[in-house]
């Protein structure tokens, strides 16, 4: 009945309701002194190999969005859709990439990669609870949106 999706090119047949702003950083290896940056311009990330995901993807379309607005050319060294395989990438020292905090969090806490704030501009990713325009919510499912709502404000 309804799903949790990252907000972007959504089908008009879906009502859609924003539950949660996630912010993104650049993601580096161990060895990167991104611990050390407590901030990163956008337009200085041309000069970082990247690896992101393909270009249909709804983050790759918010960065490159981003790059096209500063003026920049990202040096997208691979391509990779798979999250686990892009993060050991990343890990293994082969470039850097840009997630939101809490997707790469264990990774972060056990030391595994470093992160760094990007700014001017910040870059966002919306989730939004989504269900089909043509057929009302059951009751269970009302119930369920209240949940999820509340679990992600939290």
């Amino acid at each position: 009945d309804i799903g949790i999706l990252y907000e972007g090119a959504l089908s008009a047949s879906l009502c859609t309701e924003r539950v949660k702003l996630e912010e993104l950083v650049l993601v580096g290896p161990p060895s990167d002194g991104l611990l050390s940056m407590e901030a990163v311009r956008f337009d200085s990330l041309s000069r970082f190999p990247m690896i992101l995901p393909g270009l249909r993807h709804g983050l790759r379309a918010i960065v490159e969005q981003a790059a096209f607005r500063a003026g920049i050319r990202l040096d997208t060294v691979i391509e990779v859709e798979s999250l686990p395989l892009l993060l050991d990438f990343v890990h293994r020292g082969l470039g850097y990439t840009i997630l939101s905090r809490e997707v790469c969090e264990p990774m972060l806490d056990a030391g595994q990669l470093t992160a760094a704030k990007i700014t001017h501009p910040v870059l966002n990713r919306s989730w939004v609870l989504a269900w089909r325009k043509d057929a009302a919510l059951s009751a269970p499912a009302v119930a369920m949106v209240e949940a999820i709502k509340k679990v992600l404000s939290a």
